[in-house]
């Protein structure tokens, strides 16, 4: 049964839960179990994760987008970028990225982020409530880009490592051929943002007259080199300007070098809303828009994709006076409330892979309800966890993750993890945010038999054999070495999981 199919019956456990009383306290992971197929994708292959939030998933250049891709990059590695919108935030950026970002545009008066013809406008619609994405548009007959930043940066000792062999991928808009639409032109780049600033590779000059309004995509590659520097994707050359009609809605760039690894992507994050305002910004998105974002998700993993969405919220749903989304249930910041709208965003994201026809098995989901703010924490919080818990808990592919398991007030007041000293206990430092995206990650490890690397629910020497085939970080410390088959070894030995039979290990894994 789907992940979103089955909320009354999550009622139903919470309820059972709440008769129990509190000698059962949560865990720190309900149902981590359901996550090992992705954890295997990221250890072996490429695996991605998109995620939604408040203003902690996007805050002043850090949140969760910043700790949960600094965490994956030191457990994983990170294979490319995150889809970044080079109109981010209206032009005002959003500090999307970590160690890499778009530039903010909206000072230089050349660029619009609205005003596309409707058919392309769809999507990256501007005006739902979809922040931070955004498109950067150029109108017809018009100029811009000579001279000023924009594009995409990366910093020089990111993750996904200047000195590769990288690609770089953008996705624009066509438009029609003849006037008043005729297409514009623009000409990729990628040149050192130092100095001294040299131009490092650029691609031929590109129309944007496509024969009709739609969408399509372009790459420039840029080979393995010393660069030690920062690096500029640009859509023209810095002398140069890009000719309207001419519209960007996502630049990404691929170490080619890397087979395995993770990227991060964030859909959603807007501060003050809660988990009804996502869900009701998803059912408003056109499904075109929805689509292309997955598409291009999804696009450099391979024949198997392996996503997974990490939603965050509660913190604003305490303030929720609406009714839920699905059912309408009031109050509006009840746990019952909370727990629609959950299966409402859930819902809406299966429905994209449904109409894509895209493979269910592709998609997992991650709940995270918001950190702790208080000693003793807030008892609309802890109720959100609950519920987020008892969903997981009878969901496929589903996993939730308790952060008041994973810290405590105390801990975070005396680490200085709360911003402003701990005067504002709704949002935290860059450390805070590193440090529980980290907990976050090691939790899902920890409580997932993901070490079955051939998935056949049984821990023996054919996952030697994929181990050996693959050679896959098992133990997270960055090298593929006896110390992970010592990993495996004891996996087999002990069993990480009633779910798997240990019967049939061989012994002797190891010499």
């Amino acid at each position: 049964m789907s992940c979103f199919s089955r909320r009354w019956g999550s009622l139903a456990l919470l309820f059972l839960a709440t008769v129990a009383g509190a000698d059962a306290p949560l865990p720190a992971i309900t149902n981590p179990e359901a996550i090992a197929p992705w954890l295997r994708a990221a250890a072996t292959g490429r695996a991605d994760v998109v995620c939604l939030g408040d203003s902690n998933q996007l805050q002043q250049n850090s949140g969760w987008d910043h700790g949960w891709i600094k965490a994956l990059d030191e457990r994983f590695g990170l294979y490319a970028t995150g889809l970044l919108s080079p109109g981010e935030n209206a032009g005002n950026g959003a500090g999307s990225g970590y160690e890499y970002s778009v530039a903010s545009t909206i000072s230089s008066g050349q660029f619009f982020y609205s005003g596309a013809p409707l058919e392309l406008d769809r999507y990256l619609e501007p005006g739902i409530g979809m922040a931070p994405l955004n498109y950067l548009y150029v109108p017809p007959e018009q100029v811009a880009g000579a001279g000023i930043s924009h594009g995409l940066f990366i910093e020089r000792f990111s993750g996904i490592d200047v000195n590769a062999p990288l690609r770089f991928h953008v996705t624009f808009g066509t438009f029609d051929s003849g006037p008043p639409g005729g297409g514009g032109s623009f000409q990729l780049s990628v040149r050192q943002a130092a100095a001294p600033f040299q131009t490092l590779a650029t691609g031929a000059a590109h129309s944007t007259a496509g024969g009709g309004l739609g969408v399509a995509s372009i790459g420039l590659d840029l080979p393995a080199a010393t660069r030690e520097t920062l690096l500029n994707l640009r859509f023209s050359p810095f002398d140069q300007s890009i000719t309207g009609p001419f519209i960007a809605y996502y630049v990404r760039a691929e170490n080619r070098a890397r087979p395995v690894g993770v990227s991060l992507h964030t859909l959603y994050a807007l501060g003050g809303r809660s988990a009804r305002h996502m869900a009701e910004a998803l059912l408003a998105a056109d499904m075109s828009y929805l689509t292309l974002f997955f598409q291009k998700v999804r696009e450099l993993q391979g024949p198997s994709p392996r996503i997974l969405v990490r939603i965050n919220s509660g913190l604003n749903d305490r303030n929720e006076v609406r009714p839920s989304i699905l059912s309408g249930i009031l109050p509006g910041d009840s746990a019952e409330a909370f727990l629609d709208n959950l299966h409402a965003i859930v819902f809406r994201i299966k429905v994209v892979w449904l109409i894509n026809d895209w493979p269910e098995d592709e998609l997992f989901f991650l709940f995270t309800v918001s950190h702790p703010v208080g000693n003793p924490d807030d008892a609309q919080l802890e109720s959100y966890r609950e519920v987020a818990a008892a969903f997981a808990s009878e969901s496929p592919r589903c996993a939730a993750i308790n952060l008041g398991a994973l810290t405590a007030w105390g801990e975070m007041v005396d680490n200085g993890w709360y911003q402003f000293g701990g005067f504002d206990t709704n949002h935290l430092t860059v450390p805070g945010y590193e440090v529980l995206s980290a907990r976050e990650v090691a939790a899902l490890e920890d409580g997932a038999c993901w070490r079955d690397l051939n998935a056949d629910r049984t821990l023996d020497s054919e996952d030697l054999y994929e181990w050996h085939r693959l050679r896959p970080d098992l133990d997270g410390d960055g090298k593929s070495n006896f110390l992970d088959l010592r990993c495996l070894e004891k996996a087999a030995r002990t069993g990480e999981s009633g779910d798997v039979s240990s019967e049939n290990v061989v012994p002797r894994m190891l010499p």
